[in-house]
């Protein structure tokens, strides 16, 4: 465990809250990655733009060739749409959220639905009743 790691080296949690206005105090990571973790996109990035030994081209062009080669000359369908989506992004799709649902109910649920309305009713009355004689309670109070 290097100095840094050490608990009595780490900063307290309250050092971290935020300022008013919703702002993080300065220091805060306020989440996202680390600084100094390793990204293995910004390292695919930085390969691709190296040129190999004995080649006068970078990796990110003899990549676009090969794919196009896979896509033309091999008639790879799939290449060809990733070639497009890139270009021209992938295609938006729609979806249909009114939903009209007229299949019949398993007879479960049904008997389900009907004694939930049975039950909702009766705490209906229940409470209409109480409520009746909470009402009667108070007229007869108030008159003596």
């Amino acid at each position: 465990m290097n100095e840094e790691e050490k608990p009595e080296n780490k900063p307290k949690k309250s050092e971290y809250q935020e300022k008013p206005g919703g702002l993080f105090k300065e220091g805060n990571p306020g989440g996202g990655r680390p600084k100094g973790s390793v990204s293995v996109v910004d390292a695919i990035k930085r390969k691709l733009q190296e040129i190999p030994k004995d080649k006068k081209r970078p990796y990110l062009e003899y990549l676009v060739d090969a794919l196009f080669a896979k896509a033309i000359k091999g008639g790879d369908i799939q290449a060809m749409k990733d070639i497009i989506n890139r270009v021209d992004g992938m295609p938006k799709q729609t979806i249909d959220s009114n939903v009209n649902d007229k299949r019949e109910k398993p007879e479960e649920v049904a008997d389900i639905e009907e004694e939930a309305v049975r039950v909702l009713d009766e705490i209906a009355e229940i409470e209409d009743r109480e409520k009746a004689i909470a009402e009667d309670n108070n007229g007869a109070t108030d008159k003596k």
